[in-house]
């Protein structure tokens, strides 16, 4: 863990994390978060999700300074608009994006080709997929439109494969595509560049700021969080995450994403001081030792001059 007295930047993963089921932020949470950026700190969304897709998200905390989207590939600004430009994004390569194609043709799969700036464009080629499709065009609404190719497309950051199969597919790409990582989900394999990952993303946007990875919070609960959660100051697995991700983590957060999980551990750190811009008390490291929480020994309570 960070040897940091203050932290300077919060990084949150959406689904499974900060989201509850119901995609509606409690008002104990945006209330936390709101302190946090009170208190001078950067509060960041970090998601697998697209820009437009994490809108929605975006517009409960009109407080929160940037999103790094699709698993670390961009990252933006608050304010959405039409020539907003992104702090930075890395694209597919051409030959990946031919060859993941290439696959969704010989599996008779539908795509989902997500350009930096959250348009999406779909392609079906046969009925079955049409089907995908459709559903995928009501999730999306405005910000997808359906084609015959991708020749007037940008360089997507992300694309889908839409499969109820996504273990065998996702295998079968590693085996045929180059240069990238891929992610399984229940209905869908995501595929992005193997130079991104939530933790490249976030570093990227902590040197803009000119902030340390030491001095960054973090939450998380899924497998695309673990190279973030790893490499920050401070890192919070939820209650609902795997063992894999937990262990991964310096701390596992007392509840999930349906309790307020997030709210929580972000209120016992404001409590105790350890979020704004100048640090305030340098800790020792024997102060930092004896407030770190454990899963199984729960919280300790901080002395006025300790990290954590």
């Amino acid at each position: 863990m960070s040897t940091t007295s203050v932290y300077k930047l919060l990084a949150l993963d959406l689904d499974g994390t900060l989201l509850p089921r119901s995609q509606t932020l409690s008002s104990r949470t945006i209330r936390a978060l709101e302190r946090v950026s009170s208190h001078g700190a950067v509060v960041a969304l970090v998601t697998g999700r697209t820009l437009a897709s994490t809108a929605s998200v975006s517009a409960q905390l009109p407080f929160a300074n940037f999103s790094i989207v699709a698993h670390g590939a961009a990252a933006f600004p608050p304010k959405l608009n039409a020539k907003i430009e992104s702090l930075f994004a890395t694209p597919l390569s051409p030959p990946s994006v031919d060859a993941i194609v290439a696959v969704a043709d010989e599996l008779d799969l539908a795509v989902e080709w997500h350009e930096t700036h959250g348009k999406v464009k779909l392609r079906a080629t046969s009925e079955k997929q049409r089907m995908r499709v459709d559903a995928a065009l009501l999730y999306h609404g405005s910000s997808a439109e359906i084609v015959v190719d991708f020749e007037s497309a940008e360089p997507p950051v992300k694309i889908l494969l839409l499969t109820d199969q996504p273990q065998p597919v996702k295998e079968y790409l590693a085996s045929r595509v180059p240069g990238i990582t891929a992610y399984s989900e229940r209905l869908f394999v995501d595929c992005v560049s193997d130079q991104v990952n939530k933790a490249i993303g976030l570093r990227k946007l902590c040197e803009a700021l000119h902030v340390h990875m030491n001095d960054v919070v973090a939450f998380g609960d899924g497998w695309n969080d673990v190279d973030m959660l790893k490499e920050v100051g401070l890192s919070f697995a939820m209650a609902n995450a795997v063992d894999g991700v937990k262990d991964a983590s310096h701390r596992v957060a007392r509840f999930s994403n349906e309790e307020d999980g997030v709210a929580h551990e972000v209120e016992e750190l404001l409590s105790q001081g350890f979020f704004g811009v100048i640090p305030r008390v340098e800790a020792t490291a024997a102060d930092k030792e004896n407030v770190t929480r454990t899963r199984d020994s729960g919280i300790a309570v901080a002395s006025p001059t300790s990290h954590r």
